[in-house]
């Protein structure tokens, strides 16, 4: 279905095209630096848009969005190198460069 996110995946909300709110926490904007994780995501064909995802950030608002492709990154909490080897998403994690 989508090749680039899964459930259970950890992201943050980088394009601002809904603005900065706590239903739409633009990281780093005036809502701060807030995560979420994608419980649901669904297939569409309305406009560009394939997919709806549905994420619960951080600070208890949950919202959906008909993903684009600069919607999103991916998010990786781990501190060290050495802690991302008990990761569920550290193939994603080097693939994406991060680790």
């Amino acid at each position: 279905m989508n090749n680039k996110f899964k459930i259970d995946d950890m992201v943050k909300y980088t394009c601002s095209s809904f603005m900065d709110s706590p239903y739409n926490p633009l990281w780093g904007g005036l809502s701060g630096y807030i995560v979420g994780t994608i419980y649901d995501i669904r297939k569409t064909n309305y406009g560009k848009a394939k997919f709806w995802i549905d994420v619960k950030w951080d600070n208890g608002k949950t919202n959906s969005y008909m993903y684009q492709k600069d919607d999103f990154e991916f998010y990786c909490g781990k501190k060290s190198k050495e802690n991302c080897y008990k990761c569920k998403s550290r193939l994603q994690c080097i693939t994406r460069g991060i680790i």
